[in-house]
């Protein structure tokens, strides 16, 4: 079936399409134009004080800390967010810029950081788009503290690391103690430790190899005081000495004479440490966020402690210390 259309009808038709063609040419000018508004603006003022503020509250910054300056002293009308902001003396303000920039993109914001030696601070500049939106003045005060613990970690299973695992604990920077079994083999990674200046605690348990430092709750008294006499001078150096409290000879008539044994020297119930195993380090971090305020030493795998930088550099960001277990043991007996 054929369609006629007669001339009229062909311009009319035309007309239409022009009409429209010109009305989507507009919609898509105006678009383009907002578009374009919107990029020499840059990004939102209220944006870049949301994200400002976000990496403030990740370094565990008060808001008592954060001041703002008065508008009206400036001339700038695209400047809307001006701070003073105060930060605790351990923070150097350069880990906080860092900080800073790393919540935008770097193709969406300018961040200038100039020192300000007659004023002791740092000013930081934010801009989008060629306009100034945030300045803020950071400056170190040694009358101000962030509300954070200290935490410790006893490290287990050291032995049973290949070369190069081992290797990468040594070196690792955190403070750390690494519990160890009396035997030939711990006195050679004694040496290793004591090298890295890394503290050492002794296990005392029904599982010691050699003979020379075994314990059994069926050895005589002398026997007893021979092993535990080569354990205290083989290991002098131990920082102190932990007692499997589930163990055959804790739990018999020895325990009495290894406690006098080591009076005077700290002998730790294994009990009181708190057990971790590395899950992800969100959870591991929001693990020990959740029981701040208490005093803990966290004992942890060797294999599992190698995972946990990403969760001691988000415990410092809050202000956190991670200290050799010895600063806290006292209060753990």
């Amino acid at each position: 079936m054929k369609i006629s259309l007669s001339r009229t009808n062909i311009i009319s038709i035309l007309l239409v399409v022009t009409i429209l063609l010109l009305g989507f040419n507009i919609i898509i000018e105006k678009y383009y134009h907002h578009l374009k508004l919107a990029a020499e603006k840059g990004i939102p003022s209220d944006l870049i004080n949301k994200r400002f503020l976000t990496a403030l509250k990740n370094y565990n910054i008060d808001s008592s800390w954060i001041s703002i300056k008065d508008l009206s002293k400036i001339e700038d009308d695209s400047l809307k967010y001006w701070y003073n902001v105060k930060i605790p003396e351990d923070l150097p303000p350069s880990l906080l810029i860092k900080e800073i920039k790393n919540q935008f993109d770097t193709n969406e914001v300018n961040i200038y950081a100039v020192d300000k030696p007659s004023e002791t601070s740092v000013e930081v500049r934010i801009f989008s788009s060629k306009y100034l939106k945030l300045s803020a003045a950071i400056k170190n005060n040694d009358l101000i503290h962030r509300k954070a613990d200290s935490v410790a970690f006893v490290i287990t299973g050291i032995e049973d690391l290949n070369s190069e695992n081992l290797n990468d604990i040594l070196k690792m920077p955190e403070q750390f103690t690494c519990v160890l079994v009396p035997s030939k083999h711990s006195l050679e990674l004694v040496k290793l430790l004591n090298e890295e200046q890394k503290q050492t605690a002794v296990l005392l348990n029904d599982d010691i190899p050699d003979l020379e430092y075994k314990l059994k709750s069926n050895y005589s008294k002398n026997r007893i005081r021979n092993s535990l006499k080569s354990i205290s001078t083989k290991f002098s150096n131990a920082t102190f000495f932990i007692m499997d409290n589930h163990s055959d000879i804790y739990n018999s008539d020895h325990s009495d004479a290894i406690r006098n044994w080591f009076e005077g020297r700290v002998l730790v119930p294994e009990e009181k440490f708190s057990e971790i195993e590395f899950t992800s380090a969100e959870e591991i971090f929001l693990k020990i966020k959740s029981e701040e305020g208490k005093k803990r030493v966290y004992r942890i795998s060797a294999v599992d402690f190698l995972e946990m930088s990403p969760v001691f550099a988000s415990l410092r960001k809050l202000g956190y210390r991670i200290v050799y277990p010895s600063v806290l043991i006292r209060s753990l007996i």
